[in-house]
């Protein structure tokens, strides 16, 4: 008999500035894990009541996994950013649909019950381009009433 699927809720959503590309650039000096490792500590600091050990994993799109994008970049950041070693992470190489594939990679393990909380993201640092930011999200949504986390995710689901 087939169940039906979690509901996934989308809770907190952290991205870098844009920026100007170019040797002059805002992010030219930058490299593309460090700018991931800056939006997991800022997920973790405006989400105080989320243990970072609840999450389950970290999966982060990179188009050209090479240099400071490469080397398995969601667990590499996930370690840097101060999670736990318990929490894995994996890189996701799908080229402009890398982001949408890390976010429903994720988000089926939720629907499925293989997962509660689930970090995805996306970091694109080109030196021929310069910057395109990193972006990590467990989601966006206005629930301006709910204190932490688990008042947003109850707000949705009722649990």
């Amino acid at each position: 008999m087939p169940q039906a699927g979690r509901n996934v809720v989308f809770v907190d959503g952290v991205r870098t500035p844009f920026g100007k590309s170019g040797p002059k650039g805002l992010y030219a000096e930058t490299r593309a894990d460090d700018l991931v490792v800056r939006v997991l500590r800022e997920l973790l600091r405006r989400n105080p009541d989320l243990p970072p050990e609840r999450i389950d994993e970290v999966a982060v799109a990179a188009t050209t996994q090479i240099g400071d994008q490469g080397l398995t970049i969601g667990r590499s950041a996930a370690l840097l950013a101060g999670l736990p070693k318990s929490v894995p992470g994996y890189s996701v190489d799908r080229m402009c649909a890398g982001a949408m594939t890390a976010a429903t990679t994720v988000a089926s393990g939720i629907g499925v019950g293989a997962y509660d909380i689930d970090l995805a993201g996306l970091a694109t640092l080109r030196e021929e381009i310069t910057s395109l930011g990193g972006e990590v999200a467990i989601g966006r949504l206005d629930v301006s009433d709910a204190a932490g986390w688990a008042e947003r995710l109850e707000a949705f689901t009722g649990e």
